[in-house]
C-alpha cells in the first residue's frame, strides 16, 4: 500500500532480516535473508498490509511462534534519547499537559507503558524454564529470563549532539550506532545496565527531528512508500547486545504523516513506539541474528514478530489519569484458542481482599491482596488502599514481586477504628480502573474527643481525625 492511500486496520512493520537457510517464501512483514554475519533490523514498514493468519482466514498453525533461544529484555531501563535539540514538539509535549502542568510526551509515555499491564501481558514469553523450540539450538539455548516491568531511565529525554560525520542527512543505521557508542562512551548517555544473568535490560529510543532522513540498505528510507516508520535493531558493546530503537519525525509533510497512523501524531507515535517496545523485549538481539538460532529471541519464520502481526492494531489505556494511544501484540496463547483473536490488549485486573468478617475496634489483622489478570499473565503492579473509614490504618502502597504469584499477605497492617460496616478498597495505584473490596464489621469503639491517626499510603503523613 503506497502512503498516500488509506492504511489498513493493522499498522506496518515490516522485517528486513534475511537469515542463511531461511525458508524461500516471502511474505511483506517477515523475516527476510541476507547474507551471514549482515546486521538486521525489524522494520516498522510505513505500506505493509496485514498477515495472514491475525485476519481469521488462516488455518490452524497459520501463525506459530517458536523460540530461538536468544535473550528478552527482563525489565526494561528505557533511556529516551533526541538525536539533536530539535525535535519535534509533539515528540516532547504531544499529549498536552497533566495536571500537575508537566508535560505528556513520549517520555512519560514511555514510563507509563513500561510500568503498566501492557508490560504484564508479555509474560507469555518468557524464556524461564524452557529451552529453545526451534532453531539450530532447539532443545538446547535458553536464557532463562522473565519478563517483568521496567522504569524510564531517570534524566530521560537525554539531548545529544552528533558528531559532524553522523549529523548529515541522510544518515545510515551503522552511524545511528556508532553515535550512540560515542555518546555512551562520554558519558552523554548512561551505560548499559544488566539483568542478574549478565543480559542488557537497558533500551536506548532514539526520536529523530524534522528534516532529517534514515535510509540504509537493510531496512529502506523512513517515512516513504516501501520503506519504514520505526524499527529497533541490536548493537554489540563490551561482549553485550545492546537493543535500540529508532523512531523518525512523524510531523505533517514528512511522509510517515500519512502512512504510519490513522489517529493523532502523538497517537501514532505513540503506537509505533510500543510496537518497538514490544518487539526489542521479546526479541532484545534480532539485529545479530544470521542463522535460525541464537541470538534470535521469539519469532514466526513466517510473519516476523510480535508486533508484525498486529500492524496498527491500536487501543488505549489510562495511566496516572492520562490516555495513551498503543499497539496491540500478538499472543500466541490468545490466537491458538481463538483464530480471530491473536492481537491483544492487556487483560483486566481482578482484585480479591480476604479479611476477617469483624474486627473490635483498635486491632490490627492481616489483609490477603490477590490480584489475578484475565489474560493470564502474573501482576506486577502496585498496589493502594483506601476506606470508609476515615480513622483506620491501612497498608502502604506495595509493588508485587514474581515470588509473590499474584497474591500477597499484609500481617498486622489493618488496623480499624469506626463502629459498623467498614470498607476497604484495593485498586491498582496507577491504573484503578478497577478494584477489591472486603468489609468488615467493627465494634468496640468508644466515642471521645480523642484523636485518632489516619495513616494514608498515598501520603505518608499522618492526618488528625477527630473520632
Amino acid at each position: 500500500m503506497a502512503l498516500g492511500a488509506a492504511a489498513s486496520a493493522q499498522d506496518s512493520s515490516a522485517q528486513s532480516v534475511v537469515l542463511s537457510g531461511s525458508p524461500s517464501a516471502k511474505h511483506p512483514l517477515h523475516i527476510v535473508a541476507k547474507s551471514a554475519g549482515t546486521a538486521k533490523r525489524n522494520a516498522t514498514n510505513a505500506s505493509a498490509s496485514a498477515p495472514f493468519c491475525v485476519n481469521g482466514l488462516g488455518n490452524p498453525g497459520t501463525c506459530s511462534f517458536s523460540y530461538y533461544g536468544g535473550p528478552v529484555i527482563s525489565n526494561p531501563d528505557v533511556v529516551v534519547v533526541y538525536w539533536k535539540n530539535t525535535v519535534s514538539s509533539v515528540v516532547d509535549c504531544g499529549g498536552g499537559m497533566d495536571s500537575q502542568g508537566n508535560c505528556i510526551g513520549v517520555s512519560k509515555f514511555l514510563g507509563a507503558l513500561t510500568d503498566s499491564t501492557f508490560v504484564d501481558m508479555l509474560q507469555e514469553y518468557n524464556t524461564a524454564g524452557i529451552t529453545a523450540t526451534a532453531g539450530s539450538q532447539k532443545g538446547v539455548a535458553s536464557t532463562n529470563q522473565r519478563i517483568g516491568r521496567g522504569s524510564l531511565h531517570p534524566g530521560s529525554p537525554f539531548v545529544i549532539n552528533p558528531h559532524s560525520a553522523n549529523s548529515g542527512s541522510p544518515i545510515s543505521d551503522t552511524q545511528i550506532q556508532d553515535e550512540l557508542q560515542l555518546q555512551i562512551t562520554a558519558g552523554t548517555l548512561p551505560p548499559p545496565t544488566t539483568d542478574d544473568g549478565g543480559n542488557v535490560n537497558t533500551f536506548y529510543f532514539v526520536y529523530f527531528p524534522p528534516g532529517l532522513v534514515i535510509s540504509d540498505s537493510s531496512v529502506g528510507t523512513s517515512c516513504v512508500a516501501g520503506g519504514f516508520c520505526a524499527y529497533h535493531g541490536t548493537l554489540s558493546r563490551n561482549a553485550k547486545d545492546v537493543p535500540y530503537g529508532v523512531i523518525p519525525d512523524f510531523g505533517t509533510g514528512s511522509g510517515c504523516d500519512i502512512g504510519c497512523g490513522q489517529g493523532t501524531e502523538f497517537q501514532n507515535i505513540g503506537s509505533a513506539s510500543s510496537h518497538e517496545y514490544a518487539e526489542a523485549t521479546t526479541d532484545a538481539a534480532v539485529g545479530l541474528v544470521s542463522v535460525f538460532g541464537p541470538p534470535l529471541g521469539w519469532y514466526d519464520a513466517n510473519n516476523g514478530e510480535i508486533g508484525d502481526m498486529c500492524n496498527q492494531n491500536t487501543d488505549t489505556f489510562t495511566f496516572d489519569s492520562v490516555t495513551y494511544t498503543f499497539q496491540q501484540e500478538f499472543s500466541q496463547k490468545a490466537y491458538n484458542a481463538n483464530h480471530n483473536a491473536g492481537c491483544v490488549s492487556p487483560g483486566a485486573l481482578i482484585f480479591t481482599l480476604t479479611a476477617p468478617a469483624a474486627s473490635s475496634a483498635g486491632s490490627a489483622f492481616d489483609l490477603t491482596a490477590t490480584v489475578a489478570n484475565s489474560d493470564g499473565s502474573t501482576y506486577h503492579g502496585t498496589v493502594h488502599f483506601t476506606g470508609s473509614d476515615s480513622a483506620a490504618t491501612l497498608p502502604s502502597d506495595y509493588t508485587f514481586t514474581t515470588a509473590d504469584a499474584g497474591s500477597h499477605k499484609f500481617v498486622g497492617e489493618v488496623i480499624l477504628n469506626t463502629n459498623g460496616s467498614q470498607m476497604i478498597t484495593a485498586a491498582d495505584a496507577h491504573q484503578p480502573s478497577t478494584a477489591g473490596n472486603a468489609t468488615v464489621l467493627v465494634s468496640g469503639a468508644t466515642k471521645s474527643d480523642t484523636t485518632a491517626a489516619l495513616t494514608s499510603s498515598a501520603n505518608p503523613s499522618t492526618y488528625k481525625q477527630q473520632v
